[in-house]
């Protein structure tokens, strides 16, 4: 009996010392700063995954009208032959109605959509395209799209980068990038930040930072569930105090200003740069979503006083109406709601010009 208590004793004592070891192993690496850092990480993901979980995507908390515009063109999909897609630019500027009134006048039947919101990202316009091919609409042909410089995907605009880039977009714009013309360097980037930011996505940081002030629910009143909704809404409708501002600054500044305005404008047009080639590859990519929607084409717009780039692939069909002296009509100040944006009565003007222009694109052909 004596023998074997020695024994146990024994063995406790070194199960004691093994113990003590591992204690002071353990102390030492949770004062590592790997070790801080990792379980910061998963209390941060922890955290924010419940935070998911318990309010839903972030596109339905943050009253996302991109995804309340998506799945009322999801649900009417097969009624619509036209799309317009891209900033307030576009979303302002062009009225899908009087599309279709020019069109029908023509003897072309259409109805169309507007998927413009306000500063649209590139991540966006992407999804918003992708989205349209998932759903195979019947009759869809026309898809105009804002002309913009594709030089990054990922815009420092946060939330909605987040909310945009779920891991299907992100894998497309990722074999993309890494398939494009891009320098090493550039690629490698790039390709990072699609990670990060789909990444945090999942994490749904991007509903935990602060909203756009121009991106607030009430300045796209959407949900109107029924085939006359066309995603458009006059300027002079909407009530937002940021909104009417910009109205007031222009018609204070008078026609003398606006005048030069368009001036700066046209020195703008005539100093255009080009775009470089991969910055047009990336252009062709959204034709590659489209590719499997028969007879769809696929029409750039460079809206006026935006972003204008001289674009040399003759495959790419580009509208500008940048250029002052071949639209001077619609460089009148009375067409102007503010200084980037048409009135209803200059979106009346520029529709009618790009039904013109697609009709007469209909001919050559």
């Amino acid at each position: 009996s004596v023998l074997i208590a020695r024994r146990c004793d024994t063995q406790v004592k070194a199960s004691m010392r093994v113990f003590e070891l591992s204690a002071n192993r353990m102390k030492r690496l949770t004062q590592s700063p790997i070790w801080l850092a990792a379980l910061s990480a998963i209390a941060f993901a922890l955290t924010t995954g419940g935070v998911r979980l318990w309010a839903g995507s972030a596109a339905s908390r943050q009253d996302d009208s991109l995804a309340l515009k998506i799945a009322h063109f999801e649900a009417h999909k097969d009624s619509y032959t036209n799309v317009f897609i891209g900033n307030s630019r576009i979303y302002r500027g062009f009225n899908p109605e009087i599309f279709d009134q020019a069109m029908a006048a023509a003897g072309q039947p259409s109805h169309s959509y507007n998927f413009g919101i306000p500063a649209m990202t590139e991540a966006e316009i992407t999804k918003v395209v992708r989205q349209i091919s998932a759903v195979d609409p019947c009759c869809l042909k026309y898809v105009f799209v804002a002309l913009w410089s594709p030089s990054h995907l990922v815009s420092v605009r946060a939330n909605r980068t987040m909310a945009s880039y779920d891991p299907v977009t992100a894998w497309y714009a990722l074999q993309h990038t890494l398939g494009s013309k891009r320098a090493p360097l550039e690629k490698a980037v790039m390709s990072a930040e699609i990670v990060a930011a789909s990444g945090l996505n999942v994490l749904n940081v991007g509903s935990l930072l602060h909203r756009l002030p121009e991106y607030e629910p009430g300045d796209t009143p959407i949900g109107e569930d029924s085939d006359t909704y066309n995603g458009y809404t006059r300027l002079e409708d909407e009530s937002l105090a940021e909104i009417r501002q910009r109205r007031e600054k222009l018609l204070a500044a008078g026609e003398d200003a606006f005048e030069q305005l368009v001036a700066s404008q046209q020195k703008a047009y005539l100093n255009r740069t080009a775009l470089q080639p991969y910055q047009e590859d990336s252009l062709t990519v959204l034709e590659g979503y489209l590719a499997n929607l028969k007879d769809v084409e696929l029409i750039y717009v460079a809206s006026p006083f935006g972003q204008t780039y001289e674009v040399s692939d003759p495959a790419l069909t580009v509208f500008d109406y940048n250029d002052v002296n071949a639209n001077r009509e619609l460089f009148e100040m009375p067409l102007w709601f503010d200084e980037g944006h048409v009135s209803s009565d200059g979106a009346e003007w520029l529709t009618r010009e790009l039904a013109h222009r697609v009709l007469t694109l209909d001919e050559v052909k």
